[in-house]
């Protein structure tokens, strides 16, 4: 009901509001445009939003990934959370995330998840320098028993290791300190406030000069990047076909059994 035109005999002209009506069109016609041009975007897997769970010191080498696939995609999103694994298999299966970092371990459901194996590594006791310790080549859990050690907290893949090897001795770790930030750990282990058992990457990353000493007695820290079976959108794709490229040539050593 509104008069875009004044129609003449000799002439058409356009009106007041057929002029703010063209100018809106145009401006409308260019969004839809850029709309239509950034949905392709998202269907070809340029434009996106990647969320996953990782522990920096767990896995330093998420920051290599992170700049190669972000070389490669970048209109996409990273979202970065912190989850214990069991937190983070849950959430992949909801599809709360997109891709994770787990630590496999004996009874680790992965019922709806597949897998890929990226590094398996033994664990040591990280002490102070100069525990008397510190010089030995190996150890054992039972030599650990009267230690005071930093942990990780309650649900985490690594409190659970820790548990797991004491458990083979039937004592408790002796625990002093309970932190998530392993950066944290280790500065607390190189002035004395107690031990840990971690991996020697892990260690070795922080940079702090501490004791490492291999333990004999326990199983190995298998790391993973794990995602939902099933179908995912091209930028979630493209993810898992990175993490799968880097997954070592040979097969990582098997658990071994209990005790070994």
């Amino acid at each position: 009901g509104v008069q875009l035109f004044d129609r003449t005999s000799r002439r058409v002209a356009v009106t007041a509001a057929g002029a703010a009506f063209l100018a809106r069109a145009h401006r409308l016609m260019l969004e839809v445009e850029q709309l239509t041009g950034e949905m392709r975007e998202y269907a070809d897997g340029a434009r996106g939003h990647l969320t996953i769970s990782a522990w920096y010191h767990v896995e330093p080498e998420i920051a290599l990934f992170l700049r190669e696939f972000l070389a490669e995609n970048e209109l996409v999103e990273v979202s970065i959370h912190e989850a214990p694994t069991r937190d983070a298999l849950e959430q992949l299966r909801a599809r709360q995330l997109d891709l994770a970092l787990i630590v496999i371990t004996e009874g680790l459901d992965l019922t709806g998840i597949e897998h890929r194996v990226l590094k398996a590594e033994p664990y040591v006791l990280v002490t102070a320098a100069l525990h008397p310790l510190a010089a030995r080549e190996t150890v054992t859990v039972r030599e650990l028993v009267d230690l005071p050690f930093i942990v990780t907290r309650e649900g985490t893949a690594l409190r659970r290791c820790l548990e797991r090897a004491f458990a083979e001795v039937a004592e408790p770790p002796r625990i002093v300190i309970e932190t998530n930030e392993l950066a944290a750990t280790i500065n607390f282990v190189s002035i004395g406030l107690g031990n840990a058992i971690l991996t020697r990457s892990i260690a070795e990353h922080v940079g702090l000069a501490v004791g490492l000493v291999p333990i004999a007695d326990t199983r190995p820290f298998v790391l993973a990047a794990a995602w939902a079976a099933g179908s995912h959108s091209r930028v979630v794709e493209r993810a898992i076909e990175l993490v799968s490229s880097r997954v070592p040539a040979e097969d990582p050593p098997p658990l071994p059994p209990s005790g070994a």
